[in-house]
């Protein structure tokens, strides 16, 4: 069956898929990456509560990809409270830099420009295209804090940030 699975997921085949580790899932009830396979095969076909079935069974029986999953998963459903739990936990058990940057997003989308400022803070260091730099920026102008929007913006538009001259321009015109 393993070998059905694996011909199913080279050739993308979601109809095959599904059943087939269904299947598995039924046969090995505590194979914890099967599990989050299955997780996975719901959460692309947006079930999340089925998702988040199977990630918890995952979790439950060792499987810490699952942990990272069920947090992105919660934060596709706009539930950032849980969302940051389980990156916070993913984030003790594998040092992931992308953890960061989800973080600060759910707190930002909660407006908790606190916390979002402080993950944003901690992400800039593995961010290539300036994406925190850019949010750090949005927050600051958020706040009325021009100078300090100014430096963020400037600084993801050194990482060639296309969003930042559109933030830039926008907090100029403000200005006037």
């Amino acid at each position: 069956m393993e070998k059905q699975i694996s011909e199913a997921y080279d050739k993308d085949d979601q109809k095959k898929l599904l059943p087939l580790v269904t299947k598995y899932v039924n046969e090995f009830p505590n194979n914890a990456d099967y599990l989050n396979k299955l997780g996975v095969l719901y959460d692309n076909l947006d079930n999340y509560s089925e998702a988040e079935k199977w990630y918890l069974k995952a979790i439950e029986n060792g499987n810490f990809t699952a942990i990272s999953n069920i947090a992105y998963l919660y934060f596709e459903k706009k539930d950032y409270e849980k969302s940051i739990k389980y990156y916070k936990e993913y984030q003790k058990l594998v040092d992931n830099p992308d953890n960061y940057l989800w973080i600060a997003a759910a707190y930002y989308e909660m407006d908790d420009y606190k916390n979002a400022k402080e993950w944003f803070l901690k992400s800039i260091k593995f961010d290539k295209d300036g994406y925190s730099e850019e949010r750090l920026g949005i927050i600051y102008a958020k706040e009325g804090n021009q100078k300090e929007a100014l430096k963020w913006y400037s600084a993801a538009i050194k990482k060639e940030n296309l969003w930042a001259y559109d933030s830039l321009a926008a907090l100029y015109i403000s200005m006037e």
